[in-house]
């Protein structure tokens, strides 16, 4: 029996919501037995009163750092100092990383040169190169945070006004999000593990895009399932049998549109010129 793999967290409580921790954690476990959970800020400031709330309550070990120079932030450089201990003691399988700071960017090409697997959480800024880095790099502002109790509350006519026009909005992003470069990676990746009749394994198509984009989230388009988010794709079809396959679906409209956008067709475009 495959024992789950065991994995160090680091926090950076200085660009981290204390109310999101109780999501990250839960997440953290669908990868995994937690080893170690460190927060890492300096924990005589006002800034940090929720954080030190959530300490006893999630088992995490505080560690204190003190930031004697202005505008630099202390906790990575400890952060990168202890990952790189618990690296050579070679207890753990994979490291979680959470803080939006492309300073692990080393860090984290390091761990995986190493054969183990790196965790990122940060938000939508966070810097590519540092999510393509992570074997998976998650979004805090996707994570079901925990509500915060001292929020002012508001009318319930009030609150389905809000609801409204955040439907509206996450409607018309997921709409700009779901852009044709993601639907040509899906594309390329079927064309490359197709059988004969043109069909791929879904699950290996959705392990193929996490490889290739770290930070793909199908979620983030307003579904549920991966799966749910290729039918709503009028390019592939879907053949949910014993094992869910997909395809491009023959004779669609935009199939040569978009495969003529792959970098294959594009090569293959260029050796005939010659």
């Amino acid at each position: 029996m495959n024992q789950p793999k065991k994995l160090a967290v680091f926090i950076n409580a200085d660009n981290v919501c204390a109310n999101t921790i109780e999501s990250i954690l839960n997440k953290i476990e669908t990868f995994g037995r937690i080893g170690i959970k460190r927060v890492y800020g300096d924990w005589g400031s006002s800034r940090l009163t929720t954080w030190r709330q959530k300490i006893l309550p999630n088992a995490l070990t505080p560690i204190q750092q003190i930031a004697y120079i202005k505008g630099k932030n202390v906790n990575d450089v400890a952060i990168i100092i202890d990952a790189m201990d618990l690296l050579h003691s070679k207890v753990f399988d994979g490291f979680c990383i959470v803080s939006s700071d492309s300073d692990f960017t080393s860090l984290a090409t390091r761990i995986r040169a190493d054969g183990l697997l790196v965790y990122g959480f940060g938000d939508i800024k966070t810097p590519k190169i540092y999510r393509n880095f992570c074997d998976q790099f998650i979004y805090m502002d996707e994570l079901n945070s925990s509500t915060n109790k001292n929020s002012v509350s508001i009318t319930a006519e009030e609150s389905k006004k809000t609801e409204q026009k955040q439907s509206v909005h996450s409607k018309s992003e997921n709409n700009i999000r779901l852009k044709k470069q993601i639907i040509t990676l899906i594309a390329s990746i079927i064309e490359s593990q197709k059988n004969k009749e043109g069909w791929c394994n879904l699950g290996c198509v959705k392990q193929r895009i996490i490889v290739e984009k770290p930070d793909f989230n199908f979620k983030s388009y307003g579904h549920s399932k991966f799966s749910s988010l290729i039918a709503s794709i009028n390019l592939f079809e879907l053949n949910k049998g014993n094992s869910c396959l997909v395809r491009i679906r023959p004779h669609s409209s935009n199939s040569k549109l978009i495969l003529s956008d792959m970098p294959c067709a594009k090569t293959k475009e260029k050796t005939n010129t010659v």
